[in-house]
């Protein structure tokens, strides 16, 4: 990673086939959990401890599964790493309703409609194959 991109951590949740994504309000978009890396902080400590702020629930680092360069819808370069994680224990929910309104389990087939029919984030479109990829 440039020092000129900012560093996103996101976490692919995995459960019986499944991904779990979330829906941003504003503006209207899918995107994994997760979000910037904090100075002093890796990667995946950042990805478990946005999880625990966007849903609640504590996760367990799997495995790195891809990494890419996007832009935001601001236009702000970004450096995203992607993560396999899987929930430790309880059940998610939405922990910031200002900011997010669902959580989604979606299949592989499922992915694929969003990524075409709604306003999912790039970094999630760049990785699709590989996402769907640990679904099988």
């Amino acid at each position: 990673m440039t020092n000129s991109r900012l560093g996103l951590a996101n976490a692919i949740i995995v459960r019986d086939h499944q991904v779990l994504l979330l829906h941003k309000k504003h503006p209207a978009r899918i995107v994994p959990h997760g979000g910037k890396i904090e100075k002093g902080e890796t990667s995946e400590h950042a990805v478990v401890r946005e999880c625990l702020e966007e849903i609640g629930v504590p996760v367990r680092v799997v495995k790195k599964l891809c990494s890419c360069d996007s832009l935001s819808p601001s236009g702000v370069p970004l450096h995203c790493d992607f993560f396999v994680c899987h929930i430790v224990s309880g059940e998610p929910h939405i922990h910031e309703p200002h900011v997010f309104d669902q959580l989604l389990w979606c299949s592989a087939d499922e992915l694929d409609g969003m990524a075409t029919g709604e306003k999912m984030v790039d970094s999630l479109v760049m990785n699709l194959d590989e996402i769907k990829a640990i679904l099988q």
